[in-house]
């Protein structure tokens, strides 16, 4: 986190492709995911900054790395079976 010491806002800025890769990683690590809604209390009316593109590009990736899954190799070795009962 070095090279972002400096930064001047304390506001996160995340592309679609930093999100979209760790939610892959985290999901290819054995962990869930789960959408959170995030209240904007001081946006009561106004317009999203998401523009049509961005979420086009965000449904493709997520597309692509979906049907992509069943053909990948493991990066990580499955767990050994239970031994046998009896």
């Amino acid at each position: 986190m070095d090279e972002l010491s400096g930064a001047v806002s304390n506001v996160p800025e995340y592309t679609v492709s930093e999100i979209s890769g760790a939610v892959k990683r985290t999901l290819e690590a054995g962990f869930g995911v789960a959408e959170v809604p995030i209240t904007f209390r001081d946006r009561v009316h106004g317009t999203s900054k998401m523009s049509t593109g961005i979420v086009v590009e965000a449904m493709w990736r997520v597309t692509v790395w979906g049907l992509a899954r069943p053909f990948r190799r493991r990066t990580t070795p499955r767990p050994a079976p239970p031994p046998p009962v009896g």
